[in-house]
């Protein structure tokens, strides 16, 4: 497809925060926009939004039984996806003994595999047609680990091990997978997402402290959605500030992930270092 050629774009999680950005930002791009939501009749004046500019909204649950059937419904309108944004998600923040396991267990299907079942739905098309680009939204968290926010944490970085795996499975088929990774956002997502207030044992340490930090910052995050969508539509496009950066997988997105990335990263590769002499130690003899 011809770089200038509109793209069909769905999106899932679009009524709000960075999600809706990204509809914006590719409609602006001179996209198609299919957006999606749980409920778009909750949100009458985004879905008349997105029409006017010659978009369509749809309902999309990932936690549905009625996904796979949704997303076809999706592919019909044009009869193809050209760019898949895995953009749907929650967070939540408590202690890990705190947690309900039903938390966690609809953490990890949104934020996980609500994204492997959007994959699975729609490689087939666009591996039929020889091209298309996956981007699944992540976080700082998807490398990082925040107290609190273990479950939050182990979704992300689960859809990373999803990610990168994904890139090579598909590549031959000439697609692309990217993997957006915004860090602090000024979004409902803290708002939306559930807080489990840290018990007695916990309220006195870190995770009281992490759980304030969190409240506190809300509505006053650096991050600006409108900006990161904005970088998003131009790494799927090879165009603006992003351009067409080769091997490109990872989008950091904001000042803060760019530098946590980083440093995990050296940590990981000292750590290795450090311990050279036992991980050569653990291999049969003579091979």
């Amino acid at each position: 497809m011809a770089p200038n050629t509109p793209k069909i774009w769905l999106i899932t999680g679009s009524s709000s925060g960075l999600g809706l950005e990204i509809c914006l930002a590719a409609q602006e791009a001179g996209h198609i926009v299919i957006a999606s939501s749980r409920s778009p009749s909750k949100t009458p004046g985004l879905v008349a939004r997105i029409e006017a500019r010659g978009g369509a909204w749809i309902e999309l649950d990932v936690m549905s039984s009625a996904l796979e059937a949704q997303l076809a419904k999706a592919v019909g309108i044009h009869g193809r996806i050209d760019v898949l944004v895995n953009n749907a998600g929650f967070a939540a923040s408590s202690t890990i003994e705190d947690t309900p396991i039903e938390l966690a267990q609809s953490i990890m299907a949104t934020n996980y595999l609500g994204p492997l079942r959007t994959c699975k739905a729609i490689i087939p098309t666009m591996r039929g047609a020889g091209s298309g680009t996956i981007v699944n939204v992540s976080s700082a968290e998807g490398v990082c680990a925040t107290p609190t926010l273990a479950c939050y944490t182990a979704s992300k970085h689960a859809l990373e091990g999803l990610t990168k795996t994904l890139v090579a499975e598909v590549a031959a088929f000439g697609i692309r997978v990217l993997l957006a990774a915004p860090g602090e956002i000024r979004t409902n997502l803290n708002a939306a997402g559930t807080l489990v207030p840290v018990s007695e044992s916990y309220g006195g340490g870190i995770c009281g402290v992490v759980q304030q930090h969190l409240l506190d910052r809300h509505g006053r995050q650096v991050g600006d959605p409108a900006k990161m969508a904005r970088r998003i539509v131009e790494a799927v496009d090879g165009t603006g500030l992003v351009g067409r950066r080769e091997g490109m997988v990872r989008l950091p997105l904001g000042m803060d992930v760019g530098g946590r990335i980083g440093r995990i990263g050296q940590s990981m590769v000292d750590e290795a270092k450090n311990l050279e002499d036992i991980w050569k130690s653990t291999d049969f003899d003579g091979l």
